[in-house]
């Protein structure tokens, strides 16, 4: 059982047709007619089985897939959005067999940025980066070599800024 909200429909192929038209809509024209679309939740969020989540976040947990699974039902619509320009792609909090996807340099990076050619920026879900398993500065290291390219920190952005600055120096 997955998450059934925040979705055109349990179909791959509906979600990719009203996804189509959704991204379609939104970029179509130049700013300020036009706006950024963003596909979420990237990757398997819908596929989540029921009770693998934490009990005070109904939107977490984890999906058990084979990879021709993965690709057929939940990779699909993100190859359509793909297709069609979308310029953002949101991270799921959830899980895909095990790993967190904010931390999934094989999907993210391996097979969104590289295999499907998407040349938008990643952004992590809502405070996710607190929610990664460790310590904060690895839990950020991670997220970003897996290829999330802007995380939303809407509380301690200095802890989140430093962090990064001693994570990632910048070469003078």
């Amino acid at each position: 059982m997955g998450k059934t909200i925040q979705s055109f429909s349990e179909s791959p192929e509906i979600v990719a047709l009203l996804g189509e038209a959704s991204i379609k809509g939104f970029q179509n024209g130049k700013y300020p007619l036009g706006v950024a679309a963003c596909a979420k939740h990237y990757l398997g969020d819908g596929g989540r089985k029921f009770g693998t989540g934490m009990n005070r976040n109904l939107d977490r947990g984890n999906t058990v897939a084979s990879e021709e699974e993965i690709r057929a039902i939940h990779l699909f619509p993100y190859t359509v959005a793909v297709s069609n320009g979308v310029k953002t792609i949101m991270a799921s909090f959830s899980k895909l067999n095990g790993e967190f996807m904010h931390q999934n340099a094989q999907y993210i990076d391996g097979v969104l940025k590289k295999e499907l050619g998407f040349k938008g920026f990643v952004v992590s879900d809502w405070k996710a980066i607190d929610e990664l398993p460790g310590r904060y500065e690895d839990a950020v290291r991670n997220a970003i070599m897996a290829g999330v390219d802007m995380v939303m920190v809407p509380d301690d952005y200095e802890k989140f800024i430093n962090t990064g600055k001693n994570s990632f120096p910048l070469r003078p």
